[in-house]
């Protein structure tokens, strides 16, 4: 338990049970619910206090019903609806437990102020953590509470207990201690401190034949087994496994940096070196010969089994993942290599790590790519925004994104309300990301529109769209409305079960659209690409939009965890829908198939230019499963092109939606084509020399 402006640990139990019935105290620790086992039918209820509190604890021993919530400590005999006594503190405690020792229960809180508590029942002993010691307590009729040991701590220790309760474990980044509760036997071992991990939050340990086997879980979610030898004090580490990657809250995307070759590459087409032809012709000789240099130097290393560094592929399709991780309050940014899915660096942005609020009720972790590696003579920049817990002010950590090296960590001075990255970049490459504080003065409003909300319409996703007209089967053209400033809000009526989507240009406030669909309800995910729109939402029945513009509705017969639209950087490749089922699949629908001009009878000239009829029904096929075999649970999001689906696993694959029409394939057979060449090539030069003689014997005949 720590003071009030530090997290506070879990106190007592909140529900009990005895023969008959399950006790539990409400949420808000005003009263006690008292519920059958055989049905689950509420007995009776309680009142504790008017106020509210969450800190709580209940037990229920010898006929009687022990209960503590916030300032008030009551005593019920069990059947009965008032208190048989009643104390009421003067102040409210920020820690509360029961504990039995025979016939003896023991109540434990403790109330704000500078120092730690935590309290655990070994056997017939009581362990008490404060800020500085830590005390093995024991209760006895004869003697009361006693001391029977005391041992030294800091506040970053962590303090355990070993699987048969005789020791007792002390935890630091720099050593391990354990000491013998009925003896005066310790022993302390160093270990190597690593400034990446975060504070230990929980050990576990066991004695076996040869040595001590030890677990420690972090507030990173790190996962550590150690093994300690009691003889030699040495510690050694078995193996590790970083757990918060279930909790991805943030994904971006970075191409790795170029190869030396691509660089000599950069270089012989750079503008200053065309000003003339002779400087072009010497510059095109000087990257040649450094590239056959390079190339020989390659093969040598080659031969000699060197490792070279990591650099882009070919095709420049090895990417590099940089991904944000946040679970409850903890925070870490890790590199991921894509093509093994290994972790290259690990980031821990520190104890008083906490996401950011946002006004759809949600936590976020904003992470943006400020500078690209494609300015090879400047690193790449990435930038993480998080708010501090302690003093709630906003705060920025750039970091490079290759090597993972913080370059540096701004403590705001106010809360963050909103942020984005500008489009616009400054001489150093590096786009600027723009800060609003909750409380900035400086922010003059535009406009303010009115969407014709109601108290009981609930506002469940926003999305904006990424920065061309199309030619319909009619030879008409149909011209997009790609107006890079428009955002789609979907609103749904908790009492009508009415879902709105309307669309809002953000720089004008004009409502461009409203359409409404009957009968609706949660989840509702949202895509919004171009000049269209794809929601998905649970319906009792199918309707047709009203038609303003061309709409269409069909039935997707499978429950949705997340939707993504495919994106590539140019824009040029056909969208496909990316949906995340619950069974872990992910399927690719074909931007075909969610046409809102499919026609309901299919003309011949529709026919010939391949268009397909409208039917309500979205097939799933298990061949436009992108994952195949490989299942991935509870997604949250979906990165694409490059496809990464995040959530308890993660599932990285390249979407090609128009096919790989100007790519080779991995498995394609070089040896052969080269044959097929040399073959033509030569057959073409044989039959040529044939027929020059053929020729030229059919003239002396």
């Amino acid at each position: 338990m720590e003071d009030s402006n530090q997290v506070v640990q879990p106190n007592g139990l909140t529900f009990t049970k005895d023969q008959e019935y399950i006790y539990s105290i409400s949420s808000d620790g005003r009263s006690i619910r008292v519920w059958h086992k055989n049905n689950g039918v509420m007995a009776r209820q309680l009142t504790i206090s008017e106020q509210k509190s969450t800190i709580q604890a209940i037990h229920v021993s010898n006929g009687r019903l022990h209960v503590a919530s916030g300032k008030t400590l009551m005593v019920f005999r069990l059947g009965d609806d008032k208190p048989l006594e009643t104390i009421v503190s003067k102040r409210e405690r920020s820690f509360s437990a029961f504990f039995q020792q025979d016939d003896h229960l023991v109540h434990v809180s403790a109330f704000p102020g500078d120092f730690n508590l935590e309290i655990v029942k070994i056997r017939r002993l009581f362990l008490a953590r404060g800020s500085q010691k830590v005390h093995i307590l024991e209760i006895t009729p004869e003697n009361g509470i006693q001391v029977r040991k005391s041992i030294d701590v800091t506040p970053s220790d962590t303090v355990g207990i070993t699987q048969n309760h005789e020791s007792i474990l002390v935890a630091s980044p720099e050593s391990i201690r354990i000491v013998f509760v009925n003896s005066r036997k310790h022993f302390e071992a160093k270990r190597e401190k690593n400034e990446q991990n975060s504070r230990i939050r929980s050990i576990f340990a066991r004695k076996n034949e040869k040595d001590w086997e030890i677990v420690l879980v972090g507030n990173d979610c790190r996962i550590e087994f150690l093994t300690v030898d009691e003889g030699s004090k040495i510690v050694n580490l078995e193996w590790a496994r970083e757990e918060s990657l279930i909790n991805t809250v943030s994904v971006e995307m970075v191409d790795l940096p170029l190869s030396e070759s691509q660089q000599m590459i950069e270089d012989e087409f750079e503008e200053e070196g065309q000003q003339n032809i002779i400087a072009a012709f010497v510059r095109r000789i000087h990257s040649q010969v450094g590239q056959l240099i390079r190339q020989v130097t390659k093969n040598v290393e080659k031969a000699i089994q060197v490792v070279t560094s990591l650099s882009r592929d070919g095709n420049g399709v090895a990417d590099f993942i940089n991904s944000v991780r946040a679970a409850g309050q903890i925070g870490t940014v890790f590199g991921i290599d894509s093509s093994d899915g290994s972790y290259l660096w690990k980031l821990w942005l520190g104890d008083a790590f906490s996401p950011l609020e946002s006004q759809l009720d949600q936590k976020r972790v904003p992470l943006f790519v400020q500078r690209t590696t494609a300015h090879y003579q400047l690193d790449g920049l990435a930038s993480v925004v998080f708010s501090n817990k302690i003093t709630q002010n906003g705060v920025i950590v750039s970091f490079n994104p290759m090597i993972g090296k913080v370059e540096s960590r701004n403590e705001l001075g106010y809360p963050v309300k909103r942020l984005t990255i500008l489009p616009i970049h400054n001489h150093k490459h590096i786009y600027p990301v723009m800060l609003i504080g909750k409380n900035d003065e400086k922010v003059t409003p535009i406009w303010q529109g009115n969407l014709g909300l109601t108290s009981d319409d609930e506002i469940v996703a926003v999305k904006g769209k990424s920065f061309n007209r199309r030619v319909l089967v009619t030879r008409e053209v149909q011209y997009k409305y790609v107006n890079p400033n428009l955002a789609a809000v979907a609103t749904i009526n908790k009492n009508t079960q009415q879902l709105t989507i309307t669309l809002v240009d953000i720089v004008t406030g004009q409502v461009v659209h409203s359409a409404s669909i009957g009968k609706s309800a949660k989840p509702i995910h949202l895509v919004h690409s171009e000049n269209w729109i794809a929601e998905m939402f649970d319906s009792k029945i199918v309707q047709k939009l009203p038609p303003v513009v061309a709409q269409q509705s069909y039935i997707y017969a499978q429950g949705v965890d997340a939707m993504s639209v495919s994106e590539t950087e140019q824009g040029l490749t056909t969208r496909s829908i990316l949906v995340a089922h619950p069974s872990g699949n992910i399927h690719e629908v074909s931007r075909r198939l969610l046409d809102a001009n499919r026609p309901m009878e299919l003309t011949p000239a529709m026919r010939e230019e391949m268009m397909i009829g409208y039917m309500p029904e979205i097939a799933v096929a298990t061949e436009e499963m992108i994952n195949y075999n490989q299942t991935v649970h509870r997604v949250r999001g979906i990165k694409t092109s490059l496809v990464l689906a995040y959530g308890t696993d993660l599932f990285f694959t390249r979407l090609v939606p128009s096919g790989t029409f100007d790519i080779l394939k991995d498995d394609f057979d070089h040896v052969l084509i080269s044959l097929v060449l040399t073959g033509l090539v030569v057959g073409s030069y044989v039959t040529k020399r044939l027929a020059r003689s053929n020729a030229l014997a059919s003239q002396w005949s």
